[in-house]
């Protein structure tokens, strides 16, 4: 039943827009598959993913000796940044 309900609630809110923007046209394809009327836009992510990608395991960006956790997003106390500094604790 959860399930059935967001498709639906995500279908209404979709329509409900003049336009659709995805990143992917595999991601346009999954929004239309929900069944979404409005028209729908690819407008590819802004970021030159081969400059911005890393050489390989063997990258000096991070320790790959040890764990690694990744918090994305602002650095607001409603985005809970301190569950990652958490996480990131041995136990």
């Amino acid at each position: 039943m959860f399930r059935w309900c967001i498709r639906s609630l995500g279908r209404w809110t979709f329509d409900q827009a003049d336009v659709v923007f995805c990143y992917t046209e595999t991601d346009k394809n999954l929004v239309r598959d929900l069944g979404v009327h409005s028209r729908i836009e690819v407008v590819p992510n802004g970021i030159d993913t081969e400059r911005f990608t890393p050489e390989g395991p063997g990258s000096d960006l991070v320790k790959s000796d040890g764990p690694v956790v990744l918090f994305v997003g602002r650095l607001v106390e409603g985005k809970r940044p301190g569950i990652a500094i958490e996480a990131s604790r041995p136990s």
